[in-house]
């Protein structure tokens, strides 16, 4: 039954019609990734695959942790069982100061339809990049921040630059 799911609960979460409760957040955001890792990470990584992804452990943290404020032993639990214990190694944090991003959404750059968290306040907003900003400087070896507040040129350098010590290094 694996896969049956694939993209109904993160449709749900990003719906601007409904509202939830922080912790009712954390739980779909949970079974989400727990879904999304048993149906294709876990079989790609048994396939010496890598994987790139748009949401890892690291989201949960910054977005329900920071963010919503939520109790920081239970997301770390709820993400070990989520993802089988598995964590990224590399996560980029594609930084912009929020009023930049909140600049930038008002313009329509990314299409005119706000999802849920999109939707959020200024000062959730503000605690989300802080949160990430916050894991990447607890774990420095496997968080790298992006500057993108550059040329678009010169992040998808910095992108390809902290790929390549990944591959490199392994």
């Amino acid at each position: 039954m694996a896969g049956d799911l694939k993209g109904g609960i993160r449709e749900l979460l990003l719906n601007p019609d409904y509202s939830m409760y922080p912790q009712t957040e954390l739980l779909l955001y949970a079974a989400d990734r727990s879904e999304h890792f048993e149906a294709e990470n876990i079989p790609a990584l048994k396939q010496g695959k890598f994987i790139l992804s748009d949401r890892s452990y690291d989201s949960t943290t910054a977005y329900q942790g920071y963010a919503r404020k939520l109790d920081m032993k239970m997301i770390m639990m709820l993400n070990n069982i989520a993802t089988f214990g598995i964590k990224t190694d590399l996560t980029l944090v594609l930084d912009l100061p929020v009023e930049e991003a909140f600049k930038r959404l008002s313009v329509g750059e990314f299409g005119n339809q706000k999802d849920r968290i999109e939707k959020e306040a200024y000062d959730f907003h503000e605690r989300l990049r802080r949160g990430f900003l916050e894991i990447a400087l607890e774990e420095p070896y496997r968080v790298k921040v992006i500057d993108t507040t550059q040329t678009i040129e010169e992040v998808a350098e910095d992108i390809k630059l902290e790929i390549y010590h990944l591959i490199k290094g392994k």
